[in-house]
């Protein structure tokens, strides 16, 4: 079972997916597909990674521009991906665009922090670590034209949330 298919019986969303397998799709590509669909929302699920694997927890970012380290660190991963970062106009718009969605997009990731959080400690992980949520540059968020969070899950590097994800 999936969120689109949690979300679709309960008839809370109607929802669009960037891709429906393991496939690679550009980062500009996924909040095109949202834009090209007046989405209302766009969340971008993800499992997390770190170098040391006792680092466990869920977190969930929005578009800010930030000082913390290991927000810069999360996102400096995601964007590490090989293709064409856009040009400066784009970016002009991006930013005006982050500061109409600023507000919405910070909403949304705090309830959906607190969420996730909930249902993964009922669903028998009681010890789930909430990271909280949190501004970051994540550049899959910065094409969309609606308010966007992307959710870190677990960390597929800690042994723990590794067989938890499976």
């Amino acid at each position: 079972v999936c969120v689109k298919d949690i979300l679709e019986a309960q008839k809370k969303a109607k929802v669009i997916l960037t891709r429906d397998r393991d496939q690679f799709l550009p980062l500009e590509t996924r909040a095109w597909i949202a834009n090209s669909k007046d989405a209302d929302l766009f969340v971008s699920i993800h499992a997390n990674a770190h170098p040391d694997g006792s680092v466990s927890g869920v977190e969930t970012y929005y578009l800010d521009n930030t000082t913390d380290r290991a927000a810069m660190r999360v996102a400096a991963l995601e964007n590490a991906a090989p293709e064409k970062k856009g040009d400066d106009l784009s970016r002009i718009l991006t930013d005006l665009r982050l500061n109409v969605n600023a507000v919405e997009s910070n909403d949304l990731a705090q309830t959906m922090q607190r969420a996730v959080v909930e249902k993964v400690r009922q669903g028998g992980y009681g010890g789930t670590r909430n990271l909280g949520a949190k501004g970051s540059l994540f550049y899959v968020l910065i094409g969309a034209h609606m308010p966007s969070i992307l959710v870190e899950v677990a960390f597929l590097t800690n042994p723990y949330e590794e067989k938890m994800l499976a």
